[in-house]
C-alpha cells in the first residue's frame, strides 16, 4: 500500500506472535500471525480500528497434484492427490460477512473430495 504510514513490525518472543501494523487513510490495520507445531496450525488475525475496512480474497492452491475444495461458507480445503496431505482454512469474520464466490471445486474433473480422513476443522480443540 503506497499511502501507508506508521509502519511497525514486531515479534513477541513470549507469545510467538509476529505483528505488523500500519496506518492508511486514518485507519490503523494490524496483522498478527502465530504458528504452532503441536497443533499443526497457522493462525492469521487481520483487523482495522474502524469497522468495515477489511476486505480480502482467501485462496489455497498448489501448482499440481492437489485439489481445492470449497466447503461450507467458512472453509476451504486443499488435498493432495498423489502425496496424501490436507490443509484447511477456517475463516471467521467478526461483525462482517463471509461470501463464497465459487460454488464448486477448483478442479473441474473432480466431483467430490477423495475418501480419506481429514484433520479436525478446529485444530486447537478437535471440534468443529
Amino acid at each position: 500500500m503506497r499511502d501507508a504510514t506508521s509502519y511497525y513490525r514486531e515479534l513477541d518472543l513470549y507469545t510467538a506472535i509476529a505483528r505488523v501494523s500500519y496506518k492508511a487513510k486514518e485507519i490503523t490495520f494490524v496483522r498478527e500471525v502465530f504458528a504452532g507445531a503441536p497443533d499443526q496450525a497457522i493462525i492469521i488475525h487481520i483487523c482495522a480500528d474502524k469497522p468495515g475496512n477489511i476486505s480480502c480474497d482467501i485462496t489455497m492452491g498448489k501448482q499440481k497434484e492437489a485439489n481445492t475444495w470449497i466447503l461450507p461458507s467458512d472453509r476451504i480445503e486443499l488435498r493432495g492427490t498423489h502425496l496424501k496431505f490436507s490443509s484447511m482454512a477456517l475463516i471467521r469474520a467478526d461483525n462482517g460477512t463471509i461470501g463464497n464466490s465459487r460454488s464448486e471445486t477448483a478442479d473441474a474433473d473432480a466431483d467430490r473430495p477423495p475418501p480419506w480422513p481429514v484433520p479436525s476443522p478446529n485444530p486447537m480443540n478437535g471440534s468443529a
